[in-house]
């Protein structure tokens, strides 16, 4: 079952009322008042509603030593492997995802915490380096973008 939440929906918990059955099943409005089948069994299920964000943003060439990116640095190359820890938990990996063309990179829809975003060296290719932080801490509020570019 897929459960998609209205625009403006805020976290919390919320109730489903579902009527498991051969036949028809059903749903119990907002009301109060149920529809009724002929047969089933009813099930209430709890279901977190938890507020999202994304994290994205650019692995480039520091070439001045800044660790800002600036318009002059190159990105990096795309298939560059990032991972989304628990930013808690460090060895629990949420998410992967991998930079494109221009060197950036999203983790869209987490869900609002800490986190840390870190590079797998092991994909960055000859000939490219990424600056001495491979693993830089990220915190996701709802509805926002967080950016972390890597050096």
């Amino acid at each position: 079952m897929t459960f998609t939440t209205p625009a403006g929906i805020i976290s919390g918990n919320t109730f489903a009322r579902l009527r498991l059955g051969q036949d028809r099943a059903t749903a119990e409005q907002s009301t109060g008042a149920s529809i009724s089948t002929d047969r089933g069994e009813i099930e209430d299920y709890q279901i977190a509603i938890a507020s999202v964000g994304d994290i994205s943003g650019t692995l480039f060439e520091d070439t001045n030593g800044n660790n800002l990116l600036s318009n002059s640095e190159a990105a990096l190359p795309s298939g560059i492997t990032l991972r989304l820890l628990d930013g808690n938990n460090n060895s629990n990996i949420i998410a992967t995802t991998t930079t494109d063309a221009n060197g950036q990179y999203s983790f869209t829809n987490v869900a609002e915490g800490n986190y840390i975003v870190q590079v797998d060296l092991t994909t960055v290719p000859d000939g490219y380096r990424v600056g001495l932080s491979r693993n830089i801490s990220a915190n996701v509020t709802a509805n926002a973008v967080a950016t972390v570019n890597f050096p």
